[in-house]
């Protein structure tokens, strides 16, 4: 039996169905609060910028 790409694929996918177990991350849970202010007391906020060479139709939706 000739093995063409196309039934190297199909197996190939199949035994990863099979075998590949499942992801069951979970995200952590939020820090107290007084942690997540001093997280976020710590970020720097740039100035505003120009906005020369911006222009919405660049970026429909």
């Amino acid at each position: 039996m000739r093995l063409t790409p196309a039934l190297v694929s199909l197996l190939t996918a199949a035994t990863l169905s099979v075998t590949a177990p499942a992801a069951e991350a979970a995200p952590p849970p939020p820090p107290p609060t007084d942690i997540a202010r001093s997280h976020l007391d710590g970020l720097t906020v740039s100035p505003e910028g120009s906005m020369d060479g911006y222009s919405r139709n660049k970026f429909p939706h």
